[in-house]
């Protein structure tokens, strides 16, 4: 009787949750009569409906505020009562779109900002995700590719210089005056790749600078410097070659050949190389 009288209070009141709750609490004890059953039913999608608009409004207005996880949350709620609706289905389209266009506008933003502070590592990651998102978008299209031409000509100079005897080789040489060349416009977009062109213009200008060799042997071996020419025997005398590898090789009458593999390095002075005769047949 109790719980009856709390339902009749609730309808009264037009109180939808405690008079449903009220109707569930009477139909646990006892059988309910067919007009109960059908207010109960009744109360049931309108207390479903209400629920359904409340999570649907508290969605618009986190997303008025940018709150996104927060209306995606609220939007689920709503879809777990009512999962085809049109105006949720359209709310969540919404809300996908402005996160999705935040999102963008933030990774632009960012990318920008790392392009004035000259930092194109971090702009080509923020402009990879922008063009993730909208990949149409054809003026980040063209600021991602030019990140990646800074970032590409900058790693090829730096491993150049890394190993600077390899420059010592005519191809590789070629190569690295071919590759500043062909980036003329893109030195002006990063001081970086502008320092590291200029040191390697400048050890590109001191491989042309030969260096003297001090050649000591035995005065009765013939040497050949493979690919550079012949010296007469000799105790000692200086010789003038380029940085790079070279192969001397010490021949004499009766005697297998002495070859010896010599590096003449880039940064280094008094240089000596000492070869003879090689062992007596």
């Amino acid at each position: 009787k109790k719980v009856s009288i709390g339902v009749t209070a609730a309808r009264a009141a037009n109180d939808l949750r405690k008079e449903l709750e009220g109707l569930k609490n009477l139909q646990s004890l006892t059988r309910l009569d067919p007009a109960e059953k059908d207010r109960l039913l009744s109360l049931e999608e309108s207390y479903r409906e209400l629920r359904y608009n409340k999570h649907i409004k508290e969605s618009k207005k986190f997303l008025g505020l940018r709150q996104y996880s927060s209306a995606k949350k609220e939007l689920a709620s709503a879809m777990d009562i009512f999962a085809k609706r049109k105006d949720g289905i359209e709310l969540q389209y919404q809300i996908d779109f402005e996160y999705k266009s935040h999102s963008f506008d933030k990774a632009v933003q960012e990318a920008n900002q790392s392009i004035k502070n000259q930092d194109w590592l971090d702009a080509e990651e923020k402009l990879k995700n922008a063009n993730l998102l909208f990949p149409t978008d054809d003026k980040i299209k063209e600021k991602l590719n030019l990140a990646r031409a800074v970032n590409r000509l900058i790693d090829e100079l730096q491993f150049l210089l890394n190993q600077p005897m390899r420059l010592t080789d005519t191809n590789v040489g070629k190569y690295a005056l071919k590759l500043i060349e062909n980036n003329t416009s893109v030195f002006d977009k990063s001081s970086k790749a502008k320092k590291l062109r200029n040191d390697l213009l400048k050890l590109l200008d001191e491989l042309k600078i030969p260096r003297e060799i001090n050649l000591i042997s035995d005065g009765k071996a013939k040497i050949e410097i493979r690919k550079v020419g012949y010296i007469e025997p000799t105790s000692n005398k200086t010789i003038l070659l380029y940085p790079g590898s070279y192969e001397f090789v010490a021949k004499c009458r009766s005697h297998k050949d002495n070859l010896k593999k010599v590096q003449i390095p880039i940064d280094m002075k008094n240089i000596v190389v000492r070869i003879g005769c090689g062992e007596q047949i």
